[in-house]
């Protein structure tokens, strides 16, 4: 029948598959480390490109928000300018008819 190994023998078997079970689960754990490391090292880039593209949006909308005032501002001049010119016509056309 199969070989009986001597208790010593079979102790020393056990520490043996003991020993190479931790250490795999120690591999493991290493492995598994890395992928966190590296996962929350692209989490960070990710984080670090969303910041930079909300601050240059509130860049761009401080803009948008800058060139809507200055539109505002050019069209409320014109409007002044044109009832100007249309009070200035009409001035003109009183003092012709007269």
């Amino acid at each position: 029948g199969p070989a009986v190994l001597a208790p010593d023998l079979q102790l020393m078997q056990l520490q043996l598959t003991e020993l190479l079970m931790r250490r795999n689960a120690e591999q493991v754990q290493q492995q598994t480390l890395r992928k966190v490391q590296e996962l929350e090292s692209v989490l960070e880039q990710e984080r670090a490109a969303k910041l930079a593209l909300s601050k240059e949006c509130s860049a761009l909308q401080l803009l948008v928000q800058e060139a809507e005032q200055e539109r505002a501002q050019w069209e409320t001049r014109s409007k002044e300018c044109s009832a100007r010119l249309v009070k200035e016509a009409a001035a003109a056309a009183d003092a012709n008819a007269q």
